[in-house]
């Protein structure tokens, strides 16, 4: 990618299943949201945070974002650049596995390799 992002954003973006994967878990827990992706202590790190800040914050653009976004095939993203905060949203590439369908496959493995999370799955649902 070269969208004059930062480096430590494009290296994030990188690792495409895993951020994917974060983005959708998250929205199916908590709902739209975007994920925070920052540099601490020499380490990518990477949070989740719901609409309900961006209206506290009154951030209109980051909301018509989070209420447009399509969470089975997009993600948002906000990190911090020299001019301030910045939030994006992120398209599954052309022909890319998307968030939804790397959450799903992910959560099937995890149910083949722990079996206490399929009775859990199957008792209280995904």
């Amino acid at each position: 990618m070269n969208n004059n992002l930062p480096e430590y954003v494009e290296r994030a973006l990188d690792e495409w299943e895993f951020i994917s994967y974060y983005a959708y878990d998250n929205f199916e827990k908590i709902g739209r949201g975007s994920v925070i992706i920052f540099y601490e202590d020499n380490k990518l790190k990477f949070s989740y945070i719901n609409n309900e800040y961006f209206l506290e914050n009154k951030k209109d653009g980051e909301l018509k974002l989070l209420d447009t976004y399509d969470p089975e095939n997009e993600f948002i993203v906000t990190f911090e650049e020299n001019i301030g905060t910045r939030t994006i949203r992120i398209k599954t590439p052309e022909n890319g596995r998307n968030p939804k369908g790397i959450w799903f496959f992910k959560t099937i493995e995890k149910i083949n390799n722990e079996p206490d999370i399929s009775l859990n799955i199957f008792l209280y649902g995904l």
